[in-house]
């Protein structure tokens, strides 16, 4: 069992402004003016200031923000018409509300909204991530509210454990840990994206059904990737969210890369556009995971660049003797409290390792033949060249051409002759050589690279596996 006081997590109530004061800040005669007909109407003007301070209500953006979390201008209109319902309000009340909305998003606007990094607004409060401190009863303006509470001592979660152990070895039970403590703070610093990687039926969607647990409408659940971040309509959709979830991955390689991996480190602002409105920027903070039966893929990004941001999670095999619970995901459900408290120990290993996430060797072996299938050249100039500063070198036509028929010896697919012109030249320095349009070939003069020396076995032929 995890609790609050084994983590040393300090709790204390939360100072609000109690609603009395903010009401009394607006007495009868500032909400209700005469209307000239032995009547009052609302002071639109004031009761919009009200109906800010009690909410909380800021305006940025076309969005309102408040202490549930984003609410759409239908739900804002809602709580007015219930404001003034519950006022009295008995007549005009359509036009009445259409106003009180508008006088509401000038009452509340605010140049910027920034997301506090430091903050975890759970269901009951705030917790407070660098001092390792929850405060209960906690109200502030936020994107988002948890839809899991804080609690300092949870029942054991026999249904959580059940699913972690069926599904994954220790060592990546403590990296999916520390990931779902990720999930939880507005920072993108281990700049990863997660896979849970395996057959069907092995209970990946477990994942999901614990994020949107926790989360709630800080997660977006999509049934596509590729085409949710193709889409610059639904790119806004990312602004103030924590996770975009995917619960079965398409197995289509990726023929962009450049803003998948744009959304996984998130150092620079997106573009994105809102319909019937102005283009913006802003810096998403957004956490990708997939569930899939493969690796996910790039048709032209063979890079390390693109590689390091991945993190696999191997999923164990289907048990010969499981039987299927169809009530299973609802009884993990009602665990949240208590994998939130897990997650929470997670995140707090995670930062004093400096944001760097626990890796299995299984992941790491796993993640080095995935690269090398995908672009065995490293294998192959380990495997073909010796590598001295001094060689004369070795022309670009040969090394194709050794490259072409090792990749057939080891059963690999090689790349286009454009694709390793390109890569020897971006990888040049890593090996100590340097490109040349002066290599001896025959009699010839020809394109090449010095540094390298074409290993031979010691019956004077090509080695070449």
């Amino acid at each position: 069992m995890t609790t609050a006081e084994a983590l040393d997590i300090t709790i204390e109530e939360a100072e609000n402004t109690p609603e009395e004061e903010i009401y009394a800040a607006y007495p009868h005669d500032s909400l209700w003016v005469p209307d000239g007909k032995n009547g009052e109407r609302v002071n639109e003007t004031n009761f919009a200031r009200l109906f800010r301070d009690i909410n909380l209500v800021k305006f940025h953006n076309g969005t309102f923000y408040t202490k549930e979390g984003v609410k759409s201008r239908e739900q804002i209109a809602s709580d007015i018409w219930g404001s003034l319902a519950e006022a009295g309000l008995n007549r005009s009340t359509k036009s009445t509300v259409e106003n009180m909305l508008a006088a509401c998003a000038y009452a509340a606007t605010v140049p910027k909204f920034t997301v506090d990094e430091n903050v975890i607004p759970f269901a009951n409060g705030n917790y407070y991530v660098r001092e390792r401190l929850f405060r209960y009863g906690e109200i502030t303006t936020v994107p988002y509210r948890l839809r899991v509470a804080f609690s300092p001592v949870v029942p054991d979660t026999p249904y959580f454990d059940k699913w972690l152990n069926d599904l994954l070895e220790p060592d990546d039970q403590r990296t999916l840990q520390e990931y779902l403590g990720y999930c939880m703070v507005p920072v993108t610093s281990c700049q990863k994206a997660l896979f849970l990687v395996g057959e069907g039926g092995a209970g990946k969607s477990g994942l999901g059904v614990i994020l949107e647990a926790l989360l709630g409408s800080a997660e977006i659940n999509v049934s596509n990737t590729q085409e949710f971040i193709g889409n610059k309509f639904m790119l806004a959709e990312l602004e103030h969210k924590l996770v975009l979830y995917d619960d079965d991955l398409d197995s289509a390689a990726l023929s962009e890369t450049g803003l998948y991996k744009k959304l996984i480190t998130n150092t620079i602002p997106i573009t994105a556009d809102k319909k019937y409105g102005p283009t913006y920027k802003f810096t998403p903070k957004i956490k990708l995971i997939s569930c899939c039966n493969r690796m996910l893929t790039s048709i032209y990004d063979k890079s390390g660049g693109f590689y390091r941001r991945l993190l696999p999670l191997i999923v164990k095999p289907i048990r010969r003797d499981f039987v299927p619970d169809l009530r299973f995901y609802e009884k993990l459900k009602q665990e949240a409290e208590g994998i939130a408290l897990w997650a929470l120990a997670g995140l707090i290993r995670l930062m004093d390792h400096d944001w760097v996430l626990s890796e299995s060797q299984r992941t790491r072996d796993y993640m080095e033949s995935k690269q090398n299938i995908e672009n065995p050249l490293p294998l192959f100039m380990e495997a073909a060249f010796d590598f001295d500063p001094e060689a004369p070198g070795v022309s670009t036509r040969q090394i194709i051409s050794l490259y072409n028929e090792w990749c057939i010896k080891n059963a690999y697919k090689p790349q286009s002759n454009r694709s390793v012109q390109t890569w020897l030249s971006e990888n040049a320095e890593r090996y100590g050589i340097k490109q040349d349009t002066n290599i001896k070939e025959g009699d010839k003069r020809v394109r090449g690279y010095r540094g390298l020396i074409v290993k031979e076995k010691s019956d004077g032929k090509i080695q070449l596996v």
